[in-house]
């Protein structure tokens, strides 16, 4: 590697260093700038580690609304090969109980912004998980109510038909 200290290590070594410095059990938000400062300290740490970041993890993005074109626009300035590396990327929206009690989820746009981005950035039907939760501050006693999971349940359906449609668009 170089003269320094740390380029002195084996490369196994220095590998399973990387590794424990840039991998995580839990998910990463999926952004252009998400790269640590590590990757940046010069071309052969950058060479060296590029991979296990990005393959290293699950990446999540979160779609609330309004957030639909930033998003989707991140998503475009993502370099197709270091998202290929990635093993999963969850995309999560929120079921969320409005005022008088009835159901609101992220919009229709937002999402669909956000999968069409995905699709044509060459994001794989494997990679991409659709997840689709209670918002934090519904009560655990309405959670459990049978319209509430039924709810749930067909907003997950209609999740995965939407990426469906953005995958098959994307390969015409």
């Amino acid at each position: 590697m170089d003269a320094s200290p740390f380029g002195r290590i084996p490369a196994e070594l220095r590998n399973e260093i990387f590794r424990l410095a840039l991998t995580s059990n839990t998910p990463i938000a999926l952004r252009p700038d998400t790269e640590p400062a590590l990757l940046r300290t010069s071309r052969q740490i950058r060479g060296e580690t590029r991979g296990v970041f990005w393959a290293g993890k699950d990446f999540v993005v979160n779609v609330a609304t309004d957030t639909g074109v930033q998003t989707a626009q991140d998503i475009g300035g993502l370099d197709q090969d270091k998202l290929r590396l990635i093993p999963k990327i969850i995309v999560r929206s929120k079921l969320v109980l409005q005022s008088r009690g009835t159901w609101g989820t992220t919009p229709v746009d937002d999402l669909e912004l956000v999968v069409d981005a995905l699709a044509a950035r060459g994001a794989t039907k494997q990679q991409v998980e659709m997840v689709v939760e209670f918002a934090e501050n519904i009560p655990a006693h309405i959670r459990g109510l049978p319209r509430a999971e039924a709810k749930l349940e067909e907003r997950k359906r209609w999740c995965l038909w939407l990426w469906e449609c953005a995958v098959e668009n994307a390969t015409k």
